[in-house]
């Protein structure tokens, strides 16, 4: 069982390395984020939890839009920080672990407030993979379609 989740893992991820022309997607996804304690052997703390929405994601990492960046003496977007996600894709949740690599405060210019963070994805089983490739799947057969339709129609 696990041999046959690897193959077809390998097949979507071929798959999705192949449309470099479009790697990421835009889906609006909700999104629960903890900081993992370093300290404690990776346990979650609880120190600052947040909730947000996705921006854009691929293969290897997302854009979060969240309302806060620190909580108290906590700053989520740290050097070497390690977070906790649960995104819920459409057909369940996810769990994945992730490191930021950028954040920026969003302003007046953009409709969405609070603080746009850029997260490398570090880890998820084998099973939130093998869901996660898939969605991003069908993401691009849905703009592959929407741009044979638009073709169609100039």
């Amino acid at each position: 069982m696990l041999q046959l989740i690897r193959s077809l893992e390998t097949g979507l991820r071929n798959f999705v390395r192949s449309l470099r022309q479009s790697p990421r997607y835009s889906p609006r996804l909700p999104f629960k984020l903890s900081m993992l304690d370093q300290e404690s052997g990776g346990g979650v703390r609880l120190a600052l939890k947040l909730s947000g929405y996705t921006r854009n994601i691929s293969e290897t990492g997302m854009a979060l839009l969240v309302p806060a960046i620190r909580s108290g003496d906590y700053h989520l977007a740290a050097r070497n920080r390690k977070l906790l996600i649960v995104l819920e894709l459409p057909d369940g949740p996810i769990r994945l672990q992730a490191a930021p690599i950028r954040y920026e405060q969003l302003n007046r210019h953009y409709a969405e407030r609070g603080y746009l963070i850029g997260v490398r994805i570090i880890s998820m089983s084998d099973d939130d993979r093998l869901r996660f490739l898939k969605y991003l799947y069908r993401l691009s057969r849905g703009a592959q379609l929407n741009a044979k339709h638009k073709a169609s129609h100039s």
